[in-house]
């Protein structure tokens, strides 16, 4: 039986919650620029299909095709806006902009009223509001707290974009954190393997310490991208499911509270 001496963490969903819908989130960015009231509901319907729309033809943010996350967002949040109710108020301020390997996206032009627009893109981005989930705080700080008397090294493994620091540390959550790897910086995100075996590379930059797999455990709310891409890695993993609704198979493998993850740091 291994010790675990490496514990790694996802964000969205496990460590961190949005605070309110993406609609709503842009429909107050918007009254607070255009001081228009915009259907919530609405946009929260085009922002999906935005999603879905650069995800599918620029994955991961956008880096293999040359653009920074923050356009690859702002192209999202435009677009979403373009296919609302609300679309009025991109009119003479966007304009279709090619990128690498003929991939469009949206952008706002050089006109007057075109910086309105770019300021509500602006502020979107970096002021996107989170909320710790469930038992997060004390977990967390539980963790730091083995760190001062066990071998133990804390990341994060996150399908995230280059905010992802931005975002925990402006949570205000408790930040054990040795490292954060964020899939847009590393050029391939979970399930694939590689991200898991570049935590324990870093593990070996940051402490001088050779890390197994089996001495690392991921903790994480999906089945298929944190638990079976850990497993694959050779890694352990614990599976969040706080509704019950995940797969029952593995039961002694699921959590349903992020504070049960302790317990494990013993019985691994």
């Amino acid at each position: 039986m291994r010790v675990i001496r490496l514990v790694t963490f996802d964000i969205t969903g496990t460590i961190l919650k949005v605070k309110t819908t993406v609609g709503e989130q842009y429909s107050k960015v918007l009254h607070k620029f255009y001081n228009q009231t915009c259907d919530s509901y609405d946009l929260q319907i085009s922002f999906a299909d935005s999603y879905k729309n650069h995800l599918k033809k620029s994955p991961m943010f956008g880096i293999h095709n040359g653009i920074t996350s923050k356009e690859w967002w702002g192209s999202v949040f435009i677009e979403a806006v373009l296919n609302s109710s609300s679309r009025s108020l991109c009119e003479g301020s966007v304009v279709p902009y090619q990128v690498k390997d003929g991939v469009e996206i949206w952008k706002t032009c050089k006109s007057p009223q075109a910086e309105q627009l770019q300021s509500a893109v602006d502020d979107i981005y970096w002021n996107f509001q989170w909320l710790p989930c469930h038992s997060v705080v004390e977990t967390l700080q539980t963790v730091a707290n083995l760190k001062r008397t066990q071998d133990l090294t804390v990341g994060v493994i996150s399908n995230n974009d280059e905010r992802i620091f931005h975002t925990l540390k402006s949570s205000g959550i408790p930040m054990p954190f040795d490292f954060v790897i964020s899939s847009h910086n590393y050029g391939f995100e979970k399930p694939d393997p590689r991200i898991f075996h570049a935590a324990i590379e870093k593990v070996k930059e940051l402490h001088r310490k050779d890390i197994h797999p089996s001495e690392m455990l991921h903790v994480g709310d999906s089945l298929e991208k944190d638990y079976f891409g850990a497993i694959s890695a050779g890694c352990n993993a614990l599976l969040l499911d706080p509704t019950g609704q995940l797969n029952k198979e593995n039961q002694e493998h699921i959590i349903s509270s992020l504070n049960q993850v302790l317990k494990y740091f013993k019985q691994i």
